[in-house]
């Protein structure tokens, strides 16, 4: 027998993690480019949400192209199937961002500068700003069925030499941060 709105249990209730507790997991989750739901569920041998975890190793690189190609190069590696599948409708309004061949993309716009990516037969296009790389990233990513929070985590490296967490998670991490500040202050 299905439940209704009516009869359904209501859901349980878990004491909050304590400040400093998420504080700690913030700050892994930053050195380790995972998102914190995925860093508990990886610490307990459970397999993370994403379908597989990009590392700051992949992303590594002087400037934003570098790393661009990198997370390019890694997304292709550990999935190419679903890359393949899902890279050509990644697009602008005019150009193409990814294609098989420098020509496919040059021919989208002079101003279109294509660059290989490392260890595959695709090309992309590089001339955009770190944010439209980024941008780009997050659209692949979620393509190829990652969350809008991880795809915009890994995709901040294409304008930052470190991860940005989405929003949610640096307003709760800005707060308890204060909370413990304060509280620090008051006990010495």
């Amino acid at each position: 027998m299905k439940a209704t709105d009516e009869t359904a249990m209501p859901a349980p209730t878990y004491p909050a993690l304590p400040a400093e507790v998420f504080v700690s997991l913030y700050e892994y989750s930053m050195a380790n480019l995972v998102l914190p739901d995925d860093a508990v569920r990886v610490s307990l041998g459970l397999d993370p949400k994403e379908p597989f975890l990009v590392t700051l190793s992949d992303a590594a690189g002087r400037d934003g192209i570098d790393r661009f190609l990198g997370i390019l190069s890694a997304l292709h590696k550990k999935r190419k199937r679903k890359f393949e599948e899902v890279a050509p409708s990644i697009r602008g309004h005019t150009r193409i961002y990814f294609g098989r061949t420098s020509a496919e993309i040059y021919a989208t716009g002079s101003s279109n500068t294509p660059k290989k990516i490392p260890g595959a037969d695709w090309y992309v296009s590089s001339n955009n700003s770190g944010s439209q790389k980024a941008e780009i990233t997050r659209n692949l990513m979620n393509a190829m069925g990652f969350s809008w929070d991880y795809a915009f985590m890994v995709g901040s490296l294409c304008h930052s030499k470190t991860p940005i967490l989405p929003y949610k998670y640096q307003r709760a991490y800005n707060t308890l941060k204060a909370e413990l500040t304060k509280m620090s202050a008051i006990t010495q």
